[in-house]
């Protein structure tokens, strides 16, 4: 048994040549055998599971920038996605570079809301809470 959440999100990583292989070599020597990094890295059609989070695209946006999406019903894992998260860290596009680096919203099966934001050269979570503002009558 596991806990269910809806995770959406993006990842902006600086990839040229090199960095992508490297990349790919590192997840599939860290990461679950299960895991379709064949499929992201190495196919035209780029999308599946990874580090728990489903990758719903893998696009090639061109100056050697990635965005990887995030898209789907997950069982979360707090250490798989964390190892998965810091793999990623030193391929994310500086803030400067990019308006996004990467962001993952989660909604709990509980209803929990959390996010996992790059911020500064590191990963942070933080819990969310739906706040209704200004009431308006509704007849």
């Amino acid at each position: 048994m596991g806990y269910y959440a809806a995770a959406n999100g993006r990842v902006s990583l600086h990839l040229d040549k090199a960095t992508f292989n490297e990349l790919a070599e590192k997840l599939e020597s860290s990461l679950e055998p299960d895991d379709d990094i064949e499929v992201i890295f190495h196919s035209e059609y780029r999308h599946g599971y990874l580090g728990g989070l489903y990758v719903e695209d893998f696009e090639d946006m061109g100056n050697d920038e990635w965005v990887m999406y995030f898209n789907g019903e997950i069982k979360y894992h707090d250490d798989y996605i964390a190892k998965f998260l810091n793999i990623l860290a030193p391929y994310i596009c500086k803030e400067e570079d990019f308006n996004v680096n990467g962001i993952i919203e989660y909604s709990g099966e509980d209803g929990a809301l959390w996010r996992h934001i790059f911020r500064n050269g590191a990963w942070y979570e933080e819990q969310g809470d739906i706040v209704y503002q200004n009431p308006t009558l509704f007849v």
